[in-house]
């Protein structure tokens, strides 16, 4: 969930006129903001996200990945790389998309039961 996380804050870093508010990053990812802060605790205590105010809205809490954030997901990214490559080796490359056509699946059906 970490892992993810970091990444979906780095794409909006990469797209600047988007606004990272807890409201909008937990609609995106289809959970309460209750569940998304609890997740993004460790990231803060760990210096890899920062939250402030929002300056054009001082109601709205805005989100953004750090320096320290950043340099963690690239070691992270890499580490994800070597295993999904030994997951394809394993499994091959037919079978890989199998199963995470079927997690897709999972995943639209359990979003459907909300």
């Amino acid at each position: 969930m970490q892992f993810g996380l970091l990444a979906n804050l780095f794409g909006a870093s990469l797209r600047r006129s988007e606004v990272s508010s807890i409201g909008a990053i937990a609609e995106w990812l289809g959970m309460d903001p209750t569940t998304l802060n609890r997740n993004l605790k460790p990231l803060k205590a760990r210096g890899l996200v920062k939250d402030q105010t929002d300056p054009s809205d001082g109601r709205l809490r805005i989100v953004q990945i750090t320096g320290k954030g950043r340099h963690e997901l690239n070691y992270a990214m890499v580490l994800w790389r070597q295993v999904h490559t030994k997951v394809e080796q394993t499994l091959g490359r037919k079978q890989r998309l199998a199963l995470n056509d079927m997690l897709d699946q999972s995943m639209a059906k359990l979003a459907s039961m909300k």
